[in-house]
């Protein structure tokens, strides 16, 4: 599939983005699967492959992947990475110059398409218009189609049905924001990455702190190493705390962890010094991990310093206490009534 390609062919794609650098959790596991496959057989694995996630969770990196193991797979391939953005660039230049028949030609004898942020066809029918004639011609002619989005086809407004039709016809995949350990090995990669050295419980701080957007996590990452390295300063908690403040709401820093603990103390009948010894009861317990779950969704507080604040526990002991939260609270009614009641009197008390 595909000719020689021409020494002067640009990709387009970002040289940094590989599968080896991209770091797999449960929250992206199947499209991250289902790219390598891709990658590895194009245009026989899932042919249209859309894949869709908020902002910030690594799109651009995975269908970049694609795009560079193909090239390291199969050199002949003619593979263009382009946002939808210059596309419309490409095309409203095309038309002002009279140069439409150069543009097709430019697009349809490409083998690896890789559209980036196909939401913003949003409104935009001409440029709709000239991708369908685009997807069919390369479709027809046995060409891997890759497309990204913040949503699935039928949630961009006002775009085509053909085109609705035509992004649903191969295999749609989604990113989900990732968990706590996923994001703690994102930071540990961009740190190698950058060369920068945080500590651990900073580390954990950010993972526990930016909770869904991972292009704001490493950025956060990148502005403390920076200032750690420009004021020769160490990195602590509380620096980072003042440092990313922007990042961070105000709003969840008024509730303490000490009222946090009254509340639910109160509410299961028991003594925030109980919460915080050893005794293993089973209402203590179950009073222990709510305590956990509610500190980490209420306040800035990291693992290790829930952890600390708990009785001198160790991080990994908080973590298991929200895990258990967080699944049982898609099955146990009662544990989402007593969640919902201490989370909305905490928060409407301020």
């Amino acid at each position: 599939m595909g000719e020689d390609r021409s020494p002067s062919w640009n990709s387009n794609l970002n040289p940094r983005y590989f599968f080896e650098n991209y770091v797999v959790g449960v929250c992206n596991q199947f499209a991250h699967a289902a790219a390598f496959a891709i990658a590895n057989n194009p245009s026989k694995a899932y042919n249209p492959f859309y894949l869709f996630g908020s902002v910030g969770l690594g799109k651009t990196h995975l269908v970049s992947a694609i795009g560079n193991c193909m090239i390291a797979l199969y050199p002949s391939l003619k593979v263009l990475y382009i946002t939808t953005e210059s596309f419309l660039n490409e095309m409203v230049s095309a038309i002002k110059f009279n140069k439409m028949n150069e543009f097709r030609e430019r697009y349809r004898k490409i083998d690896v398409l890789i559209m980036d942020d196909v939401q913003f066809l949003s409104g935009k029918e001409r440029t709709q218009e000239e991708l369908f004639y685009t997807f069919n011609a390369l479709y027809e002619n046995g060409k891997q189609i890759i497309l990204s989005s913040d949503c699935m086809p039928n949630d961009i407004p006002t775009l085509e049905g053909r085109l609705k039709s035509r992004f649903g016809w191969g295999l749609i995949a989604d990113i989900q924001i990732p968990d706590f350990e996923t994001k703690v090995e994102i930071l540990k990669g961009k740190m190698a990455q950058e060369k920068v050295d945080l500590p651990m419980d900073v580390v954990y701080f950010l993972a526990n702190s930016i909770k869904s957007n991972i292009r704001e996590l490493e950025g956060a990452m990148i502005r403390l190493g920076a200032y750690g390295n420009l004021m020769g300063k160490p990195i602590t908690i509380e620096v980072a705390r003042n440092l990313l403040s922007d990042l961070m709401p105000l709003s969840r820093e008024s509730i303490s962890v000490d009222r946090i603990l009254q509340e639910v103390a109160d509410y299961f009948k028991v003594l925030p010094k109980e919460i915080r010894s050893k005794k293993r009861h089973k209402t203590l317990v179950t009073a222990r991990h709510v305590a956990v779950y509610l500190i980490r969704e209420l306040t800035q507080k990291s693992y290790p310093e829930i952890g600390r604040e708990l009785g001198g526990r160790d991080h990994s002991t908080a973590i298991y206490s929200f895990k258990m939260v967080e699944e049982k609270l898609e099955s146990d009614p009662a544990l989402t009534s007593d969640i919902v009641y201490l989370k909305k009197k905490l928060e409407q008390q301020g």
